[in-house]
């Protein structure tokens, strides 16, 4: 395990901000974060001046930016993903643990809010210097919780949890045999979490599940593959929604195996498989079709298209 002795916490240079401000002008501008100096619950949020729209221009317009601190020992925190309507966003940082040492390969998730106060959910002790990086996937609208997943990188299998800005960092339950699991979705009231039993490396089939109060169920289908959100698609955006807020209508797909996933959503819990038309996947091609990447240690490929059909959609 890859160690640093480094106890400072550091900010992102804004020079390549300023930069790109004189260059681009009123052009769209990356997001940004910095580790916090200051205790967790004191430190502020720092908002910039806001830019006019230019009259008769196209595309998206910067209007305003928001600088995103870090929680308190945090070392280069990232923020995957905001919902600045209800103040909040969330990310994963590495971090100063308590024998004063950074671990490069442990990443843990953190809630940052527009009042200032930002939350590190730390790790249990016999996994706080596990290889690991966690992902948030949705924030609550009072954001009080937090749900996502994690990728241990040594056992190659992922785990799904649910971030409490009250009671901290819990593991969902996951069955044995289930290779692992993940969580994509929570409703507005923080009892319903959504997600897929399976995909970690060499894992059976995967099943779409929910945890009503942190009990597991897994959805019903007659499929033997089945998923929340798009766990197979790399062409899915990055932190979809595929739950309703109240939880009652979940999205996902399910097919006789993870190449052959046809669209599907869950009323009430009642199966419907949704048409696609004439897309039809051509199935499986050799490996040079398509780009391996890895999440929670299951190896997948980037699709290519043909005629808008998919000739890749993963490699399990």
């Amino acid at each position: 395990m890859k160690k640093k002795s480094i106890s400072q916490s550091a900010f992102f240079s804004l020079r390549a901000l300023i930069a790109a401000a004189v260059v681009l002008a009123s052009a769209s501008l990356g997001g940004f974060f910095a580790t916090a100096d200051q205790p967790t619950r004191a430190s502020g949020s720092a908002k910039w001046p806001r830019t006019s729209a230019a009259p008769g221009g196209t595309g998206p317009v910067v209007v305003g930016t928001t600088l995103i601190r870090g929680p308190d020992r945090a070392y280069q925190p990232g923020a995957s993903f905001a919902d600045l309507d209800h103040g909040f966003a969330a990310g994963a940082t590495r971090y100063l643990h308590d024998d004063g040492l950074i671990y490069n390969d442990t990443r843990v998730p953190f809630l940052w809010s527009r009042d200032g106060t930002t939350t590190l959910f730390q790790p249990s002790h016999d996994r706080d210097i596990t290889r690991s990086i966690y992902f948030p996937h949705q924030i609550t609208p009072d954001g009080s919780k937090v749900a996502g997943s994690v990728a241990f990188l040594d056992s190659r299998i992922p785990g799904a949890w649910v971030g409490e800005r009250d009671a901290g960092l819990k593991y969902l339950p996951l069955p044995l045999d289930s290779g692992g699991g993940s969580a994509v979705a929570i409703s507005n009231d923080g009892r319903l979490v959504a997600g897929t039993l399976g995909g970690g490396f060499r894992a059976p089939p995967s099943h779409a599940a929910i945890w009503l109060d942190g009990v597991l169920q897994t959805l019903a289908t007659g499929q033997i593959w089945s998923e929340v959100g798009s766990v197979f698609e790399r062409i899915s955006p990055r932190n979809p929604h595929p739950m309703t807020s109240d939880g009652s209508i979940i999205v996902g797909a399910a097919g006789p195996s993870s190449t052959q996933m046809q669209a599907t959503k869950w009323i009430n819990g009642t199966e419907q498989q949704l048409s696609t038309g004439d897309l039809q996947p051509l199935g499986l091609q050799p490996p040079a079709m398509g780009t391996y990447t890895w999440f929670g240690g299951m190896p997948m490929v980037t699709p290519r298209f043909s005629n808008r059909r998919p000739l890749l959609a993963s490699s399990g």
